[in-house]
C-alpha cells in the first residue's frame, strides 16, 4: 500500500533508457484542523430596530471535510431553536447545504419578539472530522416602535 507520508521513486527517461535519472516526489497530506465558521448574519450583531417578525439567517461553512450536519445547535433565548440538526417544535424555517460543505440556515420563530427585545443568538457545530468551532454568540435588538404606512403619502 502507498501511504501519504510515504516516497515515490520515479524515473525520467529524457533521451533512452540508460540515460535515466532516479526523482523521488515526497507526498504530504494536508491535514484540516479548522473548524466551521459562520458568516451572513442576518440581522447582523449589534443591529438595532429589527423588525419584531424578522426571521434569522446565517451561513455555517467549513470547506474540508464539511460541516457534521447532526451537530449543528442554535439557541435563542436560552431556548433551543436547532438541536443536533433537526429544528424544534415552535420554530420554521429550513437548513439547505449549500454544495461545498456548508448549510445556509433560515429560522422563522412562531411568535414575533416584542418591542425593545434584545434577541440573544447561539450557534455551535463541528466539522466532519469533530473539529468543534468556538460557539458564536450575538444580538440584536428589535424595534421600540410599530411600523406605520400613515407618513406615507398617497401618489395619484
Amino acid at each position: 500500500p502507498f501511504f501519504f507520508t510515504d516516497t515515490a521513486p520515479t524515473e525520467i527517461y529524457p533521451l533512452s533508457l540508460h540515460d535515466a535519472l532516479p526523482i523521488s516526489f515526497p507526498c504530504a497530506s494536508v491535514v484540516d484542523t479548522d473548524p466551521p465558521t459562520v458568516t451572513g448574519l442576518n440581522p447582523s450583531a449589534g443591529a438595532v430596530d429589527v423588525l419584531r417578525d424578522t426571521d434569522i439567517y446565517f451561513e455555517i461553512n467549513d470547506i474540508d471535510p464539511g460541516v457534521n450536519f447532526n451537530t449543528l445547535n442554535v439557541t435563542i433565548e436560552e431556548v433551543s431553536v436547532i438541536t443536533n440538526g433537526t429544528m424544534q417544535p415552535g420554530y420554521g424555517g429550513n437548513i439547505v447545504y449549500d454544495g461545498t460543505g456548508g448549510y445556509n440556515v433560515t429560522i422563522n420563530p412562531d411568535n414575533d419578539y416584542v418591542f425593545t427585545q434584545i434577541v440573544n443568538v447561539l450557534i455551535s457545530a463541528s466539522d466532519l472530522e469533530n473539529h468543534t468551532m468556538v460557539p458564536v454568540s450575538y444580538s440584536f435588538t428589535c424595534t421600540s416602535v410599530p411600523h406605520t404606512v400613515s407618513d406615507r403619502k398617497s401618489v395619484l
